[in-house]
């Protein structure tokens, strides 16, 4: 879990993008009784509705691997809501095609803010935080209930479906589910992986070849804001070795050594193929 407080202007200048809030919940309880219903019957579903009202208060607690954020209109009044988590949901983390990917779920607005660009806005909030996070791809799934709704917004914003998780909500509740590549993450990783497999085959950290495509791909794509203080910069420069022991013990994505590699060897070398 980030410990995001930021708050982001949306598309429409009478909206922002916020980390929920507990008082959020009495904006956001008819959001939720207009959409989570019964399929079958329309009937509005309390458990699953005071389920879900428990967790976005867990994960304000930091209780759970969710993150909700809210998009909040002029009046200051919560008109929707998206989560993030990782790792995805057992049954969706099989459509993955990337090692590191987060799901965005819970996505709700109200009826009556549906072209507010309320949505689509929370959306890419949750895209940009998961790609600085270093996730290589987002996954989203929704159920048949959203058919007419859910379904046209997920293809309009990532294309058609990658798949089908069958069965998913129970007998007939197959679920679409959506995938988007997040920056060139995994593209970096794999050069990554080819440098240490030259370490352990020959002796030696990369070539002049692998480190340029490490250049190229991050210089075009600013994905990789984690950095090493001045004071880890000091102690791991020119060595990766080092590098790698430093992003163990802090715990950070891949793409903060990747960062600071490829930030040396601009300052400190010339590259070419």
């Amino acid at each position: 879990m980030s410990e995001t407080s930021t708050v982001e202007q949306a598309r429409n200048p009478n909206i922002v993008i916020r980390p929920v809030l507990p008082a959020d919940i009495e904006d956001l309880h008819p959001v939720f009784e207009t959409w989570i219903r019964d399929r079958d019957t329309g009937e509005i579903l309390t458990q699953e509705i005071a389920k879900l009202e428990e967790e976005i208060l867990s994960s304000i607690d930091d209780d759970n691997e969710r993150e909700y954020f809210v998009a909040e209109n002029d009046a200051g009044k919560a008109i929707g809501i998206m989560g993030m988590q990782s790792p995805p949901y057992d049954d969706i983390v099989s459509f993955a095609s990337t090692r590191n990917p987060m799901e965005t779920i819970n996505a709700y607005v109200a009826k009556s803010e549906r072209l507010s660009g309320a949505g689509i806005t929370l959306a890419k909030h949750i895209e940009n935080l998961a790609t600085q996070q270093g996730y290589t791809e987002l996954l989203v799934n929704s159920g048949p209930r959203y058919k007419n709704t859910g379904w046209p917004f997920w293809t309009k914003l990532y294309g058609q479906p990658s798949g089908v998780a069958v069965g998913l909500y129970g007998p007939g509740g197959d679920a679409m589910v959506w995938r988007k590549s997040l920056g060139q993450a995994e593209e970096i990783i794999s050069s990554f992986d080819f440098a240490t497999t030259r370490k352990r085959r020959h002796g030696y950290y990369g070539t002049r070849r692998c480190w340029a495509a490490l250049y190229k791909i991050a210089t075009e794509n600013n994905d990789f804001p984690l950095q090493p203080t001045e004071e880890d910069s000091a102690s791991l420069k020119g060595n990766i070795g080092s590098a790698l022991s430093w992003l163990q013990e802090k715990g950070l994505g891949q793409h903060a050594v990747y960062r600071f590699v490829l930030e040396e060897i601009q300052e400190e070398r010339s590259i070419t193929e």
